[in-house]
């Protein structure tokens, strides 16, 4: 875990006051660690300041807080392709390096692929500076008060440090509550937001009420059909696989990457090892045909022994050794509402919060190559033939509204994206690629909240080449086809695996899932349901109550199971908001 905090103040406050915020903060989210393991960075002068807090990692190799006389810097997550922007391939001065060019040419930012957060304090210009990555996928908040401007990658990192009662945000729990995520810049803590990704924010060592918000237009750079540069397909590949290389010589752990029979696993594998990548790969059941595929393809060029398959026969036994409450909790300190609810089934530890024993490549992002919301002949005859109003009919039919409040706040920040794609110069079922990349990939993905974890999909050269497809070539998944094809061409002749699941008349993976009504999460959900004065407002109460019911005595779809694990987020975060204040105090 990684946290900054960086602070304009428009009142006098004593540096006494100061520490005590910042040893709050320390406590509340490092009370159990020994100090001595912990990173820390502090760096201010008379109205800004900039903080930084990380448990020592050993096999992490660049200095995520640096200081000379003059500059603190401080780079949330691995800044992958950092070799490709300064003069001087040296990890210990790159962050003064990375100053430098940023000084000159804040654009240049955009090179680099997210997530990432990185900020400086300038004692000779008297400035504090933080660069937002393009697609928001780092967590930058903001929360303005009488006091001043704070920023952070944590929610309740600016309540402590502000000392201002956090309380929830109404209108982000509806929009959560009916779309499954927070949409467009809405927060979980009424009175904070989140950044536009591809800022520029400028700190000034002054009691002014102003600051300056610089967009870098990194989207624009990337998916704008006026303004992409034009570059033949293999540089951009060799840019991808580059920036591949960066991010893991950056850690000294073992590599794992997941390979199913699918498309994404496939060119992330491929990306590994055409990289150069010392690595091994995993495949988790249940399904024997996509574990055959896998099979073939690491036999095909020589590398079966490093291929690990976890089969899940007994998957129905399994039960998670933590008890969901323990793990919501836990979740919740480190992202306070702002996370994709169908990681609370997941292995949650402190140990796997705090601290890292591995790295990853995985898939985040693939789909907007592949047209998500169009894929099917039928569904894309249907947008096309509702002309100009297509792309806003799909998006909402694809997201549930109940409440009349949340479809209008929902609705609102559809249009917004829209506008967005057609300003780039977007049209038609473009703007549908746009809402993904910005919206689910941005905002979604759980990505953004894993330090350990790489994915070249969001690199500005694989979104650059996604949207530079039409729409029939991303339905016929023709890029991720000829990435493997240049990457590893024994690969090409091998067939993507997909379930054919009108065909079956099933979904053999979903039914050897075991579901929140059938696992020993059940109780506790059971429990938060019964407590109906916790969720009402937010979602219909009869429905819920049917539906639980009727999911235990005779099981139901899996999509289901989203409803109910959104509404125990939801409950469980009441929860944590009573204990952060009891901090705030």
């Amino acid at each position: 875990m990684q946290i900054f905090l960086a602070y304009q103040l428009f009142k006098n406050i004593s540096e006494e006051e100061i520490n005590k915020r910042i040893l709050n903060i320390e406590n509340y989210f490092f009370h159990h660690f020994n100090k001595k393991n912990l990173i820390k960075g502090y760096s201010s002068l008379d109205h800004i300041g900039l903080i930084f807090w990380q448990p020592t990692l050993k096999h992490y190799s660049f200095p995520a807080w640096k200081e000379n006389g003059d500059r603190s810097i401080c780079t949330i997550y691995a800044p992958s392709g950092w070799e490709q922007i300064v003069k001087h391939k040296n990890e210990a001065t790159a962050p003064f390096q990375l100053v430098e060019v940023l000084n000159r040419n804040p654009a240049r930012f955009n090179q680099f692929t997210p997530p990432l957060i990185f900020s400086y304090l300038d004692k000779k210009r008297q400035e504090l500076k933080i660069f937002n990555d393009g697609l928001g996928m780092a967590k930058l908040y903001c929360l303005k008060t009488d006091s001043g401007y704070f920023f952070s990658n944590k929610v309740s990192a600016l309540y402590l440090f502000a000392k201002e009662r956090a309380v929830m945000d109404k209108r982000g729990w509806h929009i959560f509550a009916q779309a499954g995520w927070f949409m467009g810049n809405s927060s979980s803590i009424k009175g904070s937001y989140r950044v536009q990704p591809g800022r520029s924010i400028i700190l000034k060592n002054n009691q002014t009420t102003q600051i300056k918000n610089l967009n870098l237009n990194s989207l624009d750079a990337w998916v704008n059909p006026r303004k992409r540069e034009e570059q033949p397909f293999s540089e951009h590949v060799e840019s991808i696989l580059t920036t591949t290389k960066s991010f893991f010589n950056m850690f000294d752990y073992p590599v794992t990457s997941m390979l199913s029979g699918g498309k994404d696993s496939r060119v992330t594998s491929a990306m590994m090892i055409k990289s150069g990548i010392d690595c091994s790969f995993r495949t988790i059941g249940p399904l024997k045909q996509e574990m055959e595929i896998a099979k073939l393809l690491l036999r095909r060029i020589n590398l079966q022994d490093r291929h690990h398959i976890i089969e899940k026969k007994d998957q129905n036994h399994k039960q998670n050794p933590i008890p969901l409450a323990e793990r919501l909790s836990m979740l919740h300190v480190v992202f306070d509402g702002d996370y994709t609810p169908v990681k609370q089934t997941g292995m949650i530890t402190k140990a796997s919060i705090y601290r890292l024993s591995n790295v990853l490549i995985g898939g985040t992002g693939g789909e907007i190559a592949i047209g998500k919301y169009y894929s099917n002949p039928e569904m894309r005859k249907k947008i096309i033939a509702k002309g100009s109003v297509g792309p806003e009919w799909r998006l909402l039919s694809s997201l549930s509204l109940d409440q009349a409040e949340a479809c209008h706040d929902i609705k609102a920040e559809v249009r917004q994206v829209i506008n967005e794609a057609l300003q780039l110069g977007l049209k038609g079922l473009e703007i549908l690629d746009y809402f993904f990349l910005k919206e689910r990939v941005g905002r979604w993905d759980p990505k953004g909240g894993h330090f350990n974890s790489f994915t070249p999909f969001t690199t500005p050269s694989f979104i650059t080449l996604a949207f530079k497809q039409t729409p029939l070539e991303k339905a016929n998944f023709t890029l991720h086809k000829k990435l493997i094809h240049y990457l590893i061409p024994k690969w090409s002749t091998i067939p993507f695996y997909k379930a054919d699941i009108k065909k079956e008349k099933r979904d053999e993976k979903a039914e050897k899932k075991m579901r929140i009504w059938q696992n020993n999460d059940r109780h506790f959900v059971d429990e938060i349901l019964y407590s109906t004065q916790l969720w009402k407002e937010f979602f219909d109460e009869k429905k819920v109550l049917h539906f639980w019911q009727t999911a235990k005595k005779k099981g139901l779809f899996p999509r289901y199971e989203a409803l109910f694990q959104r509404i125990v987020w939801l409950a469980s975060f009441k929860q944590h908001l009573s204990s952060l204040n009891q901090h705030i105090k």
